[in-house]
């Protein structure tokens, strides 16, 4: 189950179809990715793409927890190789934009 938080706000912006095709699971833990090329999808949530990124949006929660965890991992770009930039979002009322 995704948290409320969480799946309220991607039913509101991306189709169900995408999210069903795109949820990945393994031991309870969840995620669904969005990348570069998906400029439509990142439009839909509220993110401009410029040519440096974001490289990578991650909707991520664990199943297995009876407490709603989740958040997302926004990695902005990775013209200086790693460590990229990015972060971590997980406030309660925070989004993938911001």
């Amino acid at each position: 189950m995704i948290p409320k938080r969480i799946e309220k706000y991607l039913r509101e912006y991306i189709p169900e179809a995408t999210i069903k095709n795109r949820i990945r699971r393994k031991n309870g833990r969840c995620f669904l990715e969005f990348g570069y090329p998906d400029e439509q999808l990142l439009s839909r949530l509220e993110i401009s793409r410029d040519k440096l990124g974001p490289r990578l949006v991650a909707c991520r929660w664990d199943e297995a927890l009876s407490l709603e965890v989740g958040g997302y991992l926004v990695v902005d770009r990775l013209a200086m190789g790693s460590p990229a930039m990015g972060g971590t979002r997980m406030l309660s009322d925070i989004t993938p934009a911001g």
